[in-house]
């Protein structure tokens, strides 16, 4: 399947505003959970330079885990993040950590977030507090693979209009992933203390 996907910051946006747009939108709470994931790097070929993602995620929502493994392809547009996602669920994310390292894969960072679920139709709407980089908002449709280009577009546009229904300003998207901005800010302070 492709994950279509948008994100954006959502600052100082007040939530009960945004909670009134989404409810007025037709979106209902699904659940509210804790998220840790492990992200690796590739053996033989950078992650960081050919835009993939390999992660190890713990799911853990009223007192229950569970735990998957995802690989995501490179972003397939300059709007969105848009990309081919794989993903199965785990038994035992310790073990699936041990097969991983023994295999060569080397952990860079993990993302840790409270992230509150909200769905409507076939558009899930994820209300996420990270921890390190604040308040955001994805907005995310899963499609078919062999889904043509115009059609990928025109369900990108939708996403884009949805954002502008729930008021959150377009200024405010962000293609990169949360480990990329969590990388990014870890270099910054690094430049910053001139190491």
């Amino acid at each position: 399947m492709t994950e279509m996907e948008i994100k954006a910051s959502l600052g100082d946006m007040e939530q009960a505003r945004l909670d009134e747009a989404a409810a007025r939108l037709g979106f209902r709470q699904t659940g509210v959970c804790a998220e840790e994931d492990v992200y690796y790097n590739g053996i033989g070929r950078d992650f960081r330079t050919t835009d993939e993602a390999l992660r190890l995620r713990v799911h853990t929502q009223d007192g229950k885990t569970e735990a998957a493994v995802t690989y995501k392809g490179a972003k397939q547009d300059a709007r969105s993040q848009t990309r081919l996602e794989l993903e199965t669920a785990v038994a035992d994310a310790q073990t699936m950590r041990a097969i991983l390292e023994r295999l060569g894969f080397r952990a860079v960072m993990a993302v840790r977030k409270t992230r509150r679920t909200l769905q409507c139709g076939k558009t899930t709407l994820c209300l996420d507090e990270v921890d390190g980089l604040g308040r955001y908002l994805e907005l995310e449709t899963l499609a078919p693979d062999e889904l043509g280009a115009a059609e990928k577009e025109r369900r990108i546009d939708g996403l884009l209009r949805l954002l502008d229904e729930l008021g959150v300003p377009r200024g405010q998207l962000e293609r990169r992933s949360y480990l990329e901005l969590l990388m990014a800010r870890a270099m910054s302070k690094k430049s910053d203390q001139g190491v």
